[in-house]
């Protein structure tokens, strides 16, 4: 039984080591990993391509970890012989279960070496789950539980970091003229929301899905109050019954903004025009509210939301999140497209 993880992972940041030696400590056994061992290499000219000869060798830009769970058995996978040593192929379902594993397991350590070393990173380790890689770059091999590893050999597979031309992705269109000049014709009315988007995006692409969640639910906040409140001012005094909406809708977004007001506003709510990605908007707010009351999402969470069934976020059904928000906003935008029209 078992299975080892062999992995050189490049950081997104650097830390400073006392001496220019190699580090390397075993971490306690836990349910997960019968055996951790972390090496931290310095900055040294025989470590190849990762050398950065721009820096002083006391710096460690990347760490190896030697692990076994037994949690999986290599006997379940194939076996490939190679001059180095036998390796296994793990289906990506299962290399992503075993980077997740590793990923908390290793920011749990890396929180405790930022409380010794007085080091602090903004992010955590991250995890992206687009490849399965662990930051930057991992390089990684999946062994028997009893191999033992040369000083000297190393057979990796190697997984970078490539956002855009990932396959689950749709594909990436180059720039042109009419892209660069198309702003000024779509441009209505843009404020803090853009920089949730981009925190919702930047935490789905680092396994970040419980701040995810929290992200999405502002940018869909703050998105239809910024865009409702841009005609509530051009119309002040003028519309009564505008501002009573909007001074009782503060309770439930969702309804209030994407339905009341909306409806009140075009003639149609998000609920009439897209139903799904209405339903989509109620998901993240039932599981902000999980969050923020509790800390964590249930399964009766989960279930109130309409997910039933599921026990945890993942990547696909956040990216699925992420899309029907956006559309929702494309959506609400056109609705209110000749409102804002007429008052500018």
């Amino acid at each position: 039984m078992g299975l080892k993880i062999f992995a050189r992972i490049k950081l997104p940041y650097i830390i400073r080591m006392k001496e220019a030696e190699l580090i390397s400590t075993r971490l306690p056994a836990t349910n997960e990993f019968s055996e951790f061992v972390i090496s931290f290499y310095p900055n040294i000219e025989s470590n190849d391509e990762l050398y950065n000869p721009q820096y002083p060798d006391n710096k460690c830009f990347f760490i190896e970890i030697e692990a076994v769970t037994e949690l999986y058995n290599h006997d379940d996978y194939k076996e490939t012989q190679t001059g180095v040593y036998s390796t296994y192929e793990l289906p990506e379902d299962d290399q992503l279960v075993i980077f997740s594993m590793l990923k908390n397991r290793l920011n749990e350590y890396f929180d405790y070496l930022s409380e010794m070393t007085k080091m602090f990173w903004i992010e955590e380790l991250p995890l992206n789950p687009m490849s399965g890689a662990i930051a930057k770059r991992t390089d990684f091999v999946f062994l028997h539980p009893d191999c033992k590893i040369s000083g000297s050999s190393r057979l990796w597979n190697t997984y970078s970091d490539d956002f855009q031309t990932d396959i689950r992705l749709k594909s990436v269109k180059t720039l042109t003229q009419e892209i660069a000049d198309k702003f000024s014709s779509t441009y209505i009315v843009r404020d803090v929301w853009i920089e949730y988007k981009n925190k919702a995006k930047r935490s789905l692409f680092s396994s970040e899905y419980t701040d995810f969640i929290i992200y999405c639910a502002i940018e869909a906040e703050s998105f239809i109050k910024k865009t409702v409140n841009f005609i509530r001012e051009r119309n002040v005094g003028k519309d009564i019954v505008l501002d009573k909406l909007i001074d009782t809708g503060k309770n439930n977004f969702v309804d209030s903004y994407y339905k009341i007001i909306l409806k009140y506003i075009t003639g149609k709510s998000l609920n009439e025009v897209e139903p799904e990605l209405y339903r989509n908007l109620i998901i993240i707010y039932k599981l902000r509210n999980a969050i923020m009351h509790q800390g964590t999402i249930a399964k009766k969470d989960f279930k109130s939301a309409g997910m039933e069934g599921a026990e945890d976020l993942n990547f696909d059904t956040c990216l699925e999140i992420y899309n029907k928000l956006q559309k929702a906003i494309r959506t609400t935008l056109r609705l209110l497209t000749p409102t804002i029209e007429n008052i500018i």
